[in-house]
C-alpha cells in the first residue's frame, strides 16, 4: 500500500508539473492515472478543474463535479469548497442554500482562498443571504491571505464606492489596489486610476498613466477608458483616431460597453468628415445583443437617433422609451442628460424646467460634461431673474470645461463678466480682488485643457496613422415604417449635416437666452 500511495503521489506531481508547463494532454492523463488507479484526492481535485475550466477537455461542469465529489469524500476541503462554488453560479442548477453549506464547512475546517472568496461574494450581492459589505470585506480579506491577490481589486472598489452603506475610503482603498500591484494587477491599476477621478482630487494626467499601464497588460476595460480619455482629450492630447483604435481593441478583447463608444463615434462624425448613422446603429444594436445588462450607452444613443431623426423616422415616443431603458435599468449618465433635454425643450412632451434640472443634476453628479453644462444653464436661463445663481452655474460650467467639454469655455467667460459688472455695483475693492482671483484660476484651468485639445482631424490623422479613415460615404437604406420598440431600427436616407446643424442652433439659442438673463438683472 505504501508503494501504491508513492506512486499515485509521483503521478500527480507529473501532472502538475505539466500543467505549469501548460502540456495540458499529459497533464490530463497523469492526473487521470493517479485518480483513477491511486484514487488520489488532489488529483481527483486537478481533474475536475480542467473539466470546469474546458482545459484539453470539453467544458462540462456535471463532470467537474463529479470528481469534487469524489475528492471530497476523501475529505479533500478544496474540493469541498469548489462545489460549494459551483453551486452558487449557474454552472450548476444554482442553489444558494447548497453553496452555503459547502463554502461554510469548507471554510469552518480551512480558510481557503475559494471559500472566503465565494462567501464574500455571497454577502456581497446578497446571494442566500442577507446583503452585508462589512462581513464580505472580512472574507475578502481571508482571501487575499490565502494568495487570493485579484481579490485586492474587489476590496479597493467596495471602499472607494462606499459599497452598500460602507463608509468611502480612499486612502484604503488605495492601499489595497498598491498592494495589488505587487503582482501585476492591472484591476488595481485601474483602480488607482479611478482614484484620480473623485469628489477630493481630479488628476486626469496620472489617471492617464495608469490606464496606459493597465491597458499594456492587455486589460480591455482600460484600453476603453484610454479611447475615452482621448476622445475627450483628458490628461492627454485629443486625439479621435487613436480614442477609435483604443476601443476597437477593447471590443476586441470583450469589453462591450466600447461597441456603443464606437457607435457613439460614428454617430457624430468623429472618425470621418461625415456621420454614419448606419455604422452608428450597427453598433448600438451588437452592444445590447451581446450585454443586455449593461447597454445604457446603446439604448441612449438609439434613442437619440429617434428624437433627431437621423437614420430612422423621427419617433419621440420611441426615443422617450429608449431613454427610460437607459436610466430606469442601467443607470447611465448621457441617459439622464437626455431626459434632461427632452423636458427642457419639450420633445414629445410639455416643457417642465424642474423636471429637466432634476435629470441635468443626476448626470452631472455622474461626471457627465454635456450633464454639468446644461445644469450650469439651467441656473442662468429659463428661471426668474431673482432665481439666477452666478456662482452654483459658474461651479457647473468649469466643471464641465474641465472634462473637455469646450463649449463651457464662452460661458464661462461670459458668467465672471456679468458677475464682474453685478459686483461692482455692490462695490468694494474686496470684489475686484474676487474677479481678479476668479479669472486668473480660470486661465490656468484653460491653458491646462489647451494643452491637451486639437481641433484638426488632419493633424490627429497625421499624429497617428494607425488606422484608416472610414468610408465617408453614408450608407442608405429606405423603409416605409417606423421600427418597433427595441427592435433594430430600419433605415431611410436624410441629410446628414442635420444634427451639426441643430446643434450649432442649440448653442446660438442657449447664449441669446443666456445674454438676455443677464440684462434682466
Amino acid at each position: 500500500m505504501r508503494f501504491i500511495g508513492r506512486t499515485g503521489t509521483t503521478a500527480f506531481n507529473k501532472g502538475k508539473q505539466y500543467l505549469e508547463e501548460e502540456d495540458h494532454a499529459n497533464a490530463y492523463r497523469k492526473f487521470t492515472e493517479a485518480a483513477e488507479y491511486f484514487h488520489h484526492a488532489m488529483a481527483q481535485h486537478y481533474l475536475g478543474t480542467m473539466y470546469q475550466a474546458g482545459l484539453y477537455v470539453e467544458q462540462n461542469y456535471h463532470e467537474a463535479f463529479s470528481w469534487y465529489s469524489k475528492s471530497a469524500d476523501q475529505d479533500n476541503i478544496i474540493s469541498c469548497a469548489s462545489i460549494g462554488a459551483l453551486y452558487r453560479t449557474d454552472a450548476l442548477d444554482k442553489n444558494y442554500e447548497k453553496a452555503l453549506y459547502w463554502l461554510e464547512y469548507a471554510y469552518s475546517v480551512s480558510s481557503s482562498a475559494i471559500a472566503s472568496t465565494n462567501l464574500g461574494h455571497m454577502y456581497r450581492y446578497g446571494e442566500g443571504v442577507d446583503i452585508d459589505p462589512a462581513k464580505a470585506l472580512e472574507y475578502y480579506k481571508v482571501a487575499v491571505s490565502q494568495d487570493a491577490h485579484n481579490i485586492n481589486s474587489v476590496i479597493g472598489d467596495m471602499l472607494r464606492d462606499g459599497e452598500n452603506g460602507l463608509a468611502i475610503d480612499y486612502q484604503d482603498a488605495e492601499y489595497w489596489y498598491t498592494k495589488g500591484l505587487a503582482y501585476s494587477d492591472s484591476n488595481c491599476m485601474i483602480g488607482l486610476a479611478s482614484l484620480c477621478d473623485t469628489d477630493t482630487l481630479v488628476n486626469f494626467e496620472t489617471a492617464f498613466e495608469w490606464y496606459l499601464k493597465a491597458a499594456d497588460c492587455g486589460n480591455p476595460k482600460a484600453q476603453y477608458f484610454l479611447g475615452w480619455y482621448y476622445q475627450k482629450g483628458l490628461g492627454v492630447k485629443r486625439n479621435y483616431y487613436t480614442a477609435f483604435t483604443m476601443y476597437q481593441k477593447s471590443a476586441a478583447n470583450g469589453y462591450v460597453e466600447s461597441y456603443a463608444a464606437i457607435g457613439r463615434m460614428h454617430h457624430l462624425g468623429l472618425i470621418s468628415d461625415r456621420p454614419s448613422y448606419l455604422k452608428a446603429i450597427e453598433m448600438y444594436n451588437k452592444s445590447i445583443e451581446l450585454d443586455p445588462s449593461n447597454c445604457g450607452a446603446a439604448l441612449n444613443g438609439i434613442g437619440l437617433l429617434y428624437q433627431d431623426g437621423l437614420g430612422v423616422y423621427e419617433n419621440q415616443d420611441k426615443a422617450m422609451s429608449y431613454f427610460s431603458s437607459a436610466v430606469g435599468i442601467h443607470n447611465n449618465a448621457d441617459a439622464y442628460n437626455s431626459m434632461g433635454e427632452v423636458y427642457k425643450f419639450g420633445h414629445g412632451v410639455p416643457i417642465d424646467h424642474h423636471q429637466a434640472k432634476y435629470w441635468f443634476l443626476k448626470s452631472a453628479q455622474a461626471k457627465n460634461d454635456e450633464g454639468q453644462l446644461n445644469l450650469a444653464l439651467s441656473y442662468l436661463v429659463d428661471v426668474p431673474s431673482q432665481e439666477v445663481d452666478y456662482e452654483t452655474a459658474l461651479f457647473w460650467f468649469r466643471k464641465a470645461l474641465e472634462r473637455g467639454n469646450e463649449k463651457a469655455q464662452a460661458y464661462i467667460d461670459q458668467t465672471i463678466h456679468n458677475m464682474a459688472l453685478l459686483l461692482k455695483l455692490s462695490a468694494g475693492n474686496d470684489k475686484d480682488i474676487l474677479i481678479e482671483n476668479m479669472r486668473r484660476e480660470l486661465a490656468i484651468l484653460t491653458s491646462k485643457l489647451k494643452r491637451y485639445q486639437t481641433t484638426s482631424r488632419r493633424q490627429e490623422a497625421a499624429d497617428d496613422s494607425i488606422i484608416n479613415k472610414p468610408n465617408q460615404k453614408e450608407e442608405t437604406s429606405y423603409s416605409n415604417s417606423p421600427p418597433t420598440s427595441h427592435s433594430p431600427p430600419k433605415f431611410f436616407h436624410v441629410e446628414d449635416m442635420r444634427e451639426i446643424n441643430r446643434k450649432k442652433k442649440s448653442d446660438v439659442v442657449c447664449k441669446l437666452r443666456l445674454e438676455a438673463a443677464c440684462k434682466n438683472i
